[in-house]
């Protein structure tokens, strides 16, 4: 206590003296420095008259300091009161999001959409079966200049009785619901070769190539009246409309074309000669589950700028066990190098590498992976996209845009695929009508796509042609374009596999497909073709804005190669128009409405009923709803459609009802 008032009664004297020093020194200026010629001819007296010049501008100095800590109570560099300790934190951010997702279905009728179950007429669902938070809090804070650091936080809300069967489960609702598992840490660390990025937790949503991490993308036709969970709220209602229209994509959350990975992700950036590292190591969609065998998943990727080139080269492994002795590894992974250039009107990328699988049931099958992109722009209206791939049976990676149609795939445990713990892949393992140009393996083919755009028109459209590498499967997998996602909420939180009236429907997230037999396996390979067409167009009309989506697609597949097969002796052959008006009546609100059919037709290859009729199946749907600006950053979507399915040679294989949703979406 002494010590404290000796300092106190010296910092006293100290403010006296500086006190006593003329104003007039306070914040005087010095002299400018005179130049090196007048420096030259300066005689004694001048020199002496700049050292004294010197001196008090020194002086002032150190007087301006003393000043300001004894005023303002700053500390200074030796520790002298007052003791203040620097910030360690600089700022500290928080942003996220509110969503409320309500459902109602009415569906009359007995329709079996379980073995042991039929749904039922009504249902009143509160909450969101895309398995996404209610509320998401993200947390961002810096330290000191170019060190960052972040957490995400989620908060799922149960309303009464969770676990009972409406939600679709028994037990512990929780372990059915975090797509975003746990909580996500990330920082951003300056060094002396560059910004060095590290993530930690889970999970991240990353992606490097589509033959290694990676997502199908397509070509960005898709229809916008089903909202995704994730989709953002734009700066009006009408905004990612017209969006649509102008640019032919719409703004995507940071999931679109991304994979799924928990653990610690590395990416250092601004190496020297434009460098760039990144690498994983942890677990991808492929690990993890209830079970406590060591599983995983690592890669990475190294990239070089070359002038109008870019070299890199990545892979993606993963690997679990299948006994508790960890003797019988299982896994799979791709590793490849990228060739890209981009130089005045052309684009263009090679990429091609090594895909392997192997378990203790099929032992080790690999081969080739490789795909190539060109585009070329035509004026400022037109683009013609070239894309062609070969993969070769044996390759399989679940973590990238490739699907598994040939290897039948190991599993930690026999728990069927979709039930809880489970780690089987639920996507078919044989030929199937996927998405245009989706790659897979055991496929090699083209496409051609061509683009016109003005301001208020987006033509698209293209065809593509594939064939199995080797023939093969006992059966042929499709999935429905319109009412998809209506179909998938029939089945919340689970993923149950052969369900429906006659056991051939199968469950994704957020989609179904189902699944045919051969009668006779086929002993030649399957082509596929596919045609789509899509229109985008918008119209002015006085304070007003209409603009209108058409997609149109025609896939066939077929034992020879064909534009498009449509002889009853195809395999499969599918058709669908999906149509969208948007109605914009003011900058905060838009009218949406829909009206779309498919029809799919099946042959004698396949399933047929006791009279021998194939499957001939219709599907149709009209919607009308609204988005709304309820506040700022607060939007309302409302959506009611009438929906219905039959297959005219399957009888119970049909229904018939409305859906109703309202999603109330905040953003701060």
């Amino acid at each position: 206590m002494i010590q404290y008032f000796k300092r106190l009664a010296t910092r006293a004297a100290g403010l006296a003296v500086v006190l006593a020093v003329p104003a007039a020194l306070w914040g005087q200026q010095a002299p400018a420095p005179a130049s090196s010629v007048d420096r030259e001819v300066v005689v004694p007296q001048e020199r002496v008259k700049k050292a004294d010049t010197a001196v008090l501008h020194a002086t002032r100095n150190v007087l301006d300091d003393e000043k300001k800590r004894i005023l303002f109570l700053e500390s200074d560099p030796v520790g002298n009161f007052p003791k203040m300790e620097p910030s360690r934190l600089r700022t500290l951010n928080a942003n996220g999001f509110f969503r409320q997702f309500m459902t109602y279905r009415h569906l009359p009728g007995n329709y079996a959409y379980l073995p042991t179950g039929q749904m039922l007429p009504r249902e009143f669902f509160v909450g969101d079966d895309s398995q996404l938070p209610t509320l998401m809090v993200n947390i961002t804070g810096k330290t000191r200049p170019g060190a960052t650091f972040g957490m995400d936080l989620y908060a799922f809300q149960f309303l009464d009785n969770p676990g009972r069967p409406a939600y679709g489960v028994q037990g512990d609702l929780g372990g059915h619901l975090l797509l975003n598992l746990g909580m996500n840490v990330y920082a951003t660390l300056p060094t002396a070769l560059g910004p060095l990025s590290v993530k930690l937790g889970g999970i991240h949503w990353e992606e490097m190539t589509d033959l290694t991490l990676g997502a199908y993308t397509g070509y960005n036709r898709y229809m916008l009246f089903d909202r995704n969970p994730w989709d953002p709220i734009g700066t009006t209602p009408f905004a990612r409309y017209k969006r649509y229209i102008e640019a032919g994509s719409v703004n995507q959350e940071m999931r679109w074309g991304k994979r799924a990975f928990a653990g610690g992700v590395v990416d250092w950036t601004g190496l020297p000669y434009g460098q760039k590292v990144k690498v994983l190591l942890g677990k991808n969609e492929q690990n993890g589950g209830f079970d406590r065998r060591p599983n995983g998943a690592w890669g990475g990727q190294y990239q070089l700028p070359l002038g109008k080139l870019l070299f890199s080269a990545q892979s993606m492994q993963q690997r679990s066990y299948q006994d508790t002795l960890l003797t019988q590894p299982f896994g799979s992974g791709a590793a490849t190098g990228k060739l890209s250039y981009t130089g005045g009107s052309w684009t263009a990328s090679a990429e091609g590498g090594y895909g392997y699988y192997y378990s203790e049931d099929h032992g080790t099958s690999g081969g080739l992976v490789a795909q190539m992109r060109a585009a070329k722009r035509l004026g400022t209206r037109w683009q013609l996209l070239f894309h062609g791939h070969a993969l070769h049976p044996g390759a399989v990676n679940n973590a990238s845009a490739a699907v598994n149609g040939s290897v039948r795939e190991a599993a930690v445990n026999q728990i069927p695929a979709g039930q809880a713990g489970s780690q089987a892949v639920l996507n078919p393992v044989g030929p199937s009508l996927l998405g245009f140009a989706q790659l897979a393996n055991n496929r090699f083919g083209a496409d051609l796509n061509a683009v016109y755009r003005t301001k208020h028109v987006f033509l698209t459209g293209g065809f593509s042609a594939s064939r199995q590498w080797e023939a093969g499967g006992s059966t042929f997998a499709f999935g429905h374009p319109v009412n998809a996602l209506t179909r998938s909420r029939f089945y919340r939180w689970g993923f149950p596999q052969g369900v429906g009236p006659y056991g051939r429907t199968n469950a994704l997230y957020r989609s179904t497909y189902e699944l045919l037999d051969f009668k006779v396996p086929l002993d030649q390979p399957i082509h596929f073709s596919q045609w789509e067409v899509q229109a985008l167009y918008s119209i002015p009309v006085g304070n007003a804005e209409i603009a209108f989506n058409h997609l149109a697609r025609a896939h066939s597949a077929q034992l020879q190669p064909s534009l498009l097969y449509v002889r009853p002796d195809a395999v499969l052959r599918q058709y669908s128009s999906e149509n969208e008006v948007y109605l914009k009546t003011s900058d905060r609100f838009t009218w949406v409405g829909c009206a779309s059919a498919d029809a799919t037709l099946g042959s004698l290859k396949t399933n047929y009923n006791a009279t021998g009729r194939p499957i001939d199946q219709r599907g149709w749907a009209l919607g009308l709803g609204f988005d709304c600006w309820a506040a700022d950053n607060a939007q309302i979507f409302f959506r009611h459609k009438a929906f219905g399915f039959a297959d005219r040679s399957f009888e119970l294989d049909a229904f018939r009802g409305t859906e109703t949703t309202v999603e109330l979406k905040l953003f701060f």
